[in-house]
């Protein structure tokens, strides 16, 4: 693959209450997210701040996947629109640039064009 081929390529990260990432992988998929890993994780929150502000289990999902930027709008609607996470306390989800790869095979198996073996 030519380095003129390879398009931008932006690392999504959601962190959502637990059980809700696998969800929010099968609505996102057909919008562009990609190489879709799911990681359990703890809030840090004390409990006296959890209890404070009527927050409930510190159980969360990380939801790890890569996406191209003119996709980004969209997944970021439908986590607005179906999963509420324009709602405060409901989530977060961000991008970040992916500044460089290590092989083509690499940047084909991100970006979706090619699954891995």
């Amino acid at each position: 693959m030519e380095r003129s081929e390879k398009k931008a390529l932006n690392l999504m990260t959601v962190i959502v209450r637990r059980g809700l990432a696998e969800k929010i992988a099968a609505a996102a998929e057909p919008l562009g997210l990609r190489f879709l890993h799911i990681v359990p994780g703890h809030g840090t929150a004390k409990t006296e701040w959890m209890e404070l502000f009527s927050l409930g289990d510190s159980e969360k999902d990380l939801l790890f996947g890569t996406v191209a930027p003119e996709n980004v709008p969209g997944i970021y609607a439908l986590l607005g629109e179906k999963f509420g996470l324009s709602t405060p306390g409901k989530g977060i989800a961000f991008t970040a640039p992916v500044a460089s790869l290590s092989g083509s095979a690499a940047y084909r198996i991100l970006s979706g064009k090619e699954t891995e073996s």
